[in-house]
């Protein structure tokens, strides 16, 4: 979780979740391949939330993380990446494909924190 402080007040800006069954079943039998979207968020929770799937050796869809942002930014991406990379321990990503559909800032996140994924 990030938060920041405003007029002596903590508010939630980012909250990042990987269920830990979710992460060793991806480690164990998976394809190397994530695919990342996000979309936003309306209503009582204004914001967007942002999601990594991958697909097992069945071709079956699976959640790795998800996490729930003020808005789709850099900053918020970055956030994002470098925590799924420390929770799936992907290093620089050496073999690793990563895919997303046209969101902003993701692809030079993904360049940056896993220079050598696809």
């Amino acid at each position: 979780m990030d938060r920041e402080s405003v007029l002596g007040k903590n508010l939630f800006v980012y909250f990042y979740m990987c269920l830990d069954a979710l992460k060793k079943g991806r480690m164990k039998e998976y394809r190397k391949i994530i695919r990342s979207d996000g979309c936003f968020l309306k209503g009582a929770c204004n914001g967007a939330l942002l999601v990594a799937v991958g697909k097992n050796e069945n071709n079956q869809m699976f959640s790795i993380a998800w996490a729930v942002v003020d808005q789709e930014t850099k900053h918020s991406w970055n956030f994002f990446i470098n925590y799924l990379k420390e929770n799936l321990q992907l290093g620089i990503g050496e073999g690793l494909t990563v895919m997303a559909d046209m969101q902003k800032n993701f692809h030079a996140d993904v360049d940056e924190l896993l220079p050598n994924a696809e």
